[in-house]
Formats: structure tokens, sequence, C-alpha cells
């Protein structure tokens, strides 16, 4: 197809109907009746709409979908083009920032990117964000858009069911997107998006819990649970292998006498044996250093499997019915989520709930081994793969590469510090306390 235009960008999400204060006095022409070169889906959820599912480029998984090509004015170069739709994709209109790429995409980063020749168009910008929505199901994905649209602070039309229906609206879909509005219509119990959100509006969020009760039992009882055990591996623990480097040179010491005691032969050499005892001085260090990273990665995924049974207490103690206590599919953490959000308490949104995730992939990892979680954390804590020492050298910040994780149980490939132990008890410490504060006038 012969270019006939500059420069637009690819709109498929709420761009089409809200290209920004920055974008609309140069949009000159729309082209319809276009598909996205990638796949997309509901995979991220967006602070920016209240932790709203929206539509993201994926990897695996979603499906191309129709798009629409605004066609900006001639007179604009590429560079401009790219400050305006990373000003309007970061919410900074107005401003006169400038868009640097990054040398390291994080979890949060905003990329542009371009196709060339491109339905006509000589340049096409696109944005791409990371997914970051794990359990890429129709029903999380309504239990976000549910909580959302409760969310007293989110603007009218910015709520996950708004979006939902605004990207319907543009004959947009997506493989998980029919089963997504099904889901939100069981929920609710309507029959349309409009109707759904009408009546979660209207909702009184009311569901009966003491707080007063659950506060002091949190910080009495599952707090404390935390700290003591925090406290035990630190200061119990972990201080018998302080002492192992001088052990290790003990072990070499003794290898050294014992060589030096054997009978002597015209083929023994002073220098083999000094290596010899070496040798063995640092496999014990070795051996004994594995151990202590073993008992650290551990003792973080004991941490968040304590909160993770926490949880469930708290689940089958006050939102479960007798009936449902022992049933598997009640008893869950993705159950527990969304019954409170069903409520409009969301703990995704609570100000720790992103290191206490990180703890639970961290505990992931370490149980499992390379796969999914190891990919996810490598995003969220590169340096977690690193061990300390490597950390402190001046070029480790240029490092890229990262080896498979194969033996975290055997404290290898993972290296999880007494520091990050520290910020995860307290994460999970700071947990309780602002559920305690979610629940409150419930």
């Amino acid at each position: 197809m012969k270019n006939m235009y500059e420069i637009g960008i690819l709109a498929y999400g709420s761009l089409i109907e809200e290209p920004g204060e920055e974008i609309v006095p140069l949009v000159r022409e729309r082209l319809c009746n276009v598909s996205t070169p990638f796949s997309v889906e509901f995979a991220r959820s967006s602070s920016s709409r209240c932790g709203a599912p929206t539509l993201v480029p994926v990897e695996r998984g979603g499906a191309p979908v129709q798009a629409v090509i605004l066609v900006l004015d001639a007179t604009l170069n590429i560079e401009r083009a790219e400050d305006l739709l990373w000003r309007r994709e970061t919410r900074n209109e107005g401003g006169g920032k400038h868009y640097k790429p990054a040398r390291i995409i994080g979890p949060n980063n905003v990329v542009i990117k371009r196709l060339n020749d491109f339905y006509g168009v000589k340049k096409v910008l696109y944005t791409y964000i990371k997914s970051n929505i794990e359990t890429l199901t129709p029903q999380h994905l309504a239990d976000l858009a549910i909580c959302s649209s409760r969310d007293k602070e989110c603007r009218s039309g910015r709520d996950g069911i708004s979006y939902l229906a605004s990207v319907k609206s543009h004959g947009i879909v997506t493989p998980l997107m029919k089963d997504y509005e099904t889901a939100i219509l069981d929920k609710t119990g309507t029959k349309t998006l409009n109707e759904a959100l009408k009546k979660i509006k209207a909702q009184a969020l009311v569901i009966w819990l003491d707080p007063e009760y659950w506060s002091d039992y949190f910080k009495q009882v599952f707090c404390k649970h935390i700290a003591t055990f925090m406290d035990s591996i630190a200061n119990r623990v972990l201080p018998t292998f302080t002492q192992i480097e001088s052990e290790a040179e003990a072990v070499a010491e003794r290898e050294w006498e014992r060589l030096c005691g054997l009978p002597a032969s015209e083929y023994s050499d002073m220098g083999d044996l000094a290596e010899r005892a070496q040798e063995a001085g640092i496999d014990y260090y070795q051996s004994l250093e594995a151990v202590r990273q073993s008992l650290i990665n551990i003792t973080a995924t004991a941490m968040y499997h304590m909160f993770e049974q926490q949880i469930l207490f708290f689940h089958r103690k006050q939102l479960l019915q007798p009936t449902e206590k022992d049933s598997n599919r009640s008893v869950s953490m993705e159950e527990f989520k969304s019954r409170l959000t069903s409520k409009g308490i969301c703990i995704e949104k609570l100000s720790i709930w992103p290191k206490v995730n990180e703890l639970r992939v961290v505990a992931n990892v370490v149980k499992h081994a390379e796969g999914a979680s190891a990919r996810e954390l490598r995003s969220l804590r590169p340096d977690l793969f690193d061990h300390p020492a490597i950390r402190k050298h001046p070029l480790f910040k240029f490092r890229r590469d990262r080896p498979p994780v194969y033996l975290p149980l055997a404290g290898e490939d993972i290296y999880i510090t007494i520091d990050d132990l520290h910020v995860y008890g307290s994460a999970l410490i700071s947990f309780w306390e602002e559920f305690a504060k979610a629940i409150d006038g419930h």
C-alpha cells in the first residue's frame, strides 16, 4: 500500500475515544478497519483506573484486535509525536516533558514503539507496557472491574466496567472478553454492563465485620507470630553460621596436619598438600554457606505460607458459611479476594500489597525453581538472582544475563538476604495493620 500519511498513532483502547488534550488538536484523520499486528488482552491492572483491567500487548494468549490509526498533522516530527503519546499515557499532559526510552524496561515503564509503512502511514506509534495480572481468568478480571467500580475515588467513566463497555462499543474482541463480561453480569445479577454499573453504584457496601475484635486479633496473634518467627530466625538460627569462616580455616589446618602426618613418598609435594588442605577448608565453607542461604530462602517461603494460612483462617472464620469451610473451591486466596471485592474491599489496592505480592512470587520460585514465577521475579527483583558479593561489584548494574533457577532449596540460583527477610516481615505486619483499617466501618 502506498504511504499517504507521515505519522499516526495506533489506538485500540481508551485512546480511541480519549486521545488527550494535546493530541486531539493535531488529529487530521482517523483510519478505521485496522488490526493490531500483535496480540492484545485485558492483562494489566491500571492504577489510573482504580485497578481495573486494561488492554495491553501480550506475548502469550490474547489476539490481534480491531484498532484505529489517528493520523497526525504532517508538520509534526516523530520525536514530538512520541513526546505527546508518552505524556498522554503517563498523565503528564501539558507539562512539556520529553520521552526518554528506558535502558531496562521495568514493570511500569511506558515504552513508545514504532511500526513502519503500516496501513498507508510511514510511521505509526503505539504504546507498550508490561502486563501485571498473573491470574488471567474471567473471574479475576471481573473482580478487579467490580472493585474499581465500587471505588469512591474512581472518577466517572474510569472504572473497569465503563472501560469494558467502551472497548466493546468499538468492536474490539479478545479471547477472554465474552467470559469476562459474563462473569461481571453473573456476579452482579444483571443483564447488561450498564445495569451492572448502576447496581454497583447504588448498593450499600456493607459486610458484617467486627473491626475492633479483628484489629486486636491481627495485632496480638497474626503480627506476633510473624515478628516472633522472624526474630527467632534472625537472632537464634542464623547466628550459628557467623563463625563458618574461622571453622573452615580450622578444617583446612586439621587437614594439613593429617596430610603432613602421612608416610612420605618420592611423589609428595608440600605445595600440593597445602592446596589439598586449602580445598578442604573451602569445601567446608561453601557447603555451610549454601545451607545458610538455603535456610534464608526457606524462611522467606515459610513466611508467605504462614501469612496465607492466616488469611484463610480469617476467611473461614468470618467470610464462609459453616458448610463451605471444608470446600476446596471456597477455601482459597482467590475466593477470599473475590468475596471481599464484592463488598468493596480490595486488598490489592492496599499500599503494601506490591511487596506482599513480591514475597508470594519469591515463595513460588523457591518451591518450584525455574518457570513463570521466576520470569516474573526477574522483572520485579532481578538483583535476587545474583550473589550478594557480586552485587557490590561496580559493573554489577550493567549485568543483563541471569542463569536459570534450578536449585533454590539448596541455596543456589536465588539469593534472598537477611535484609530482605526483615522487609518482607515488616510488609506482612503492615498488611494486617492496613487491612484492619480497610474493614473498619464494614
